[in-house]
């Protein structure tokens, strides 16, 4: 194995647990209202996406005109380069204070946060050596958590048509535990991974269009940039031949966030929704497109 290999392989390795981060940051984004509007009635709602699996329930209730109450919890499942998520359960919890004395057009501002308590991960590690393609892998548990806070803007143009602008941050860990990749034939060069604590931060500027249809069809489409910053890998590890390979340091990125939904109401407390989630960019970002069915009971 040449040491311009085994680095190779290590900032792929760390690209794509940042990589998994922003992915669970896109579906976790449904727990919390991503898709719908700012301003709107008790519901709870039950969902399954595609593009990885995941299915859970996410609600809001109004303690009051102006606080509301956000929050879900889910299991999924996803593969992000070589980060292979096995079955993962989240919670989210946020509260939104809408400042609705103001009239139509008004601030509102949000705080919460996201935690995934356990997460199975096969985590692979392609290289090349003069014999050939060669990779180590292993499956170590991790655990994710995010707390942000949000400010905004929401007018409510007309008794259809609901417009709002916001700013935020983001700030999350996600941590790792130790392992070491069994040695083989087609891992001769294995490497030992420390505990270690992956850390983004996310400033998030964006936008969205909540349009009712007609009577029965509801339409929504979000977007926003993303600016990655700070990021610090948690990769660190010993490879057998080598000198530890010292922890990447990966640059600060630009991405994009979008998602767009469609509803169906099939009686007046029911509706059927469609939707897609998304993010787009470079590493160690990546792509990722999710779109999934939800089954909505307004109170």
């Amino acid at each position: 194995l040449l040491p311009d290999g085994g680095v190779a392989s290590v900032r792929a390795l760390a690209n794509s647990r940042i990589n998994q981060f922003i992915t669970s940051r896109v579906l976790n984004g449904l727990l919390l209202g991503a898709n719908e509007q700012v301003n709107g009635c008790d519901c709870v709602s039950a969902f399954a996406a595609f593009g990885s699996v995941s299915g859970g329930v996410h609600g809001r209730y109004g303690v009051n005109e102006n606080l509301t109450l956000l929050a879900g919890a889910s299991a999924s499942t996803h593969r992000d380069g070589l980060a292979d998520v096995g079955v993962s359960p989240t919670v989210a919890l946020s509260a939104r204070y809408d400042l609705v004395e103001l009239g139509s057009a008004r601030p509102f501002f949000e705080i919460g946060g996201i935690f995934s308590p356990h997460e199975t991960v096969r985590y692979r590690r392609p290289y090349v050596t003069s014999a050939g393609s060669a990779g180590g892998a292993a499956a170590p548990p991790a655990w994710d958590y995010v707390g942000f806070v949000r400010a905004g803007y929401v007018a409510r143009l007309t008794p259809r048509d609901e417009v709002a602008v916001s700013a935020d941050y983001a700030r999350g860990w996600q941590r790792v535990r130790g392992y070491v990749e069994p040695t083989s034939a087609g891992n001769l060069f294995a490497a030992a991974v420390p505990s270690g604590a992956d850390m983004v931060n996310i400033a998030k500027f964006g936008g969205q269009y909540t349009r009712l249809l007609t009577d029965v069809v509801e339409a929504n489409a979000n977007g926003g940039l993303c600016y990655a910053f700070g990021i610090r890998s948690g990769v660190s590890p010993v490879i057998a031949g080598l000198l530890p390979v010292a922890r990447p340091r990966l640059a600060d990125t630009v991405f994009f966030e979008g998602g767009a939904r469609l509803g169906f109401r099939v009686t007046e407390r029911v509706v059927v929704d469609t939707f897609a989630v998304a993010a787009a960019g470079p590493q160690p970002v990546g792509r990722s497109v999710h779109g999934g069915l939800g089954l909505r009971y307004q109170f």
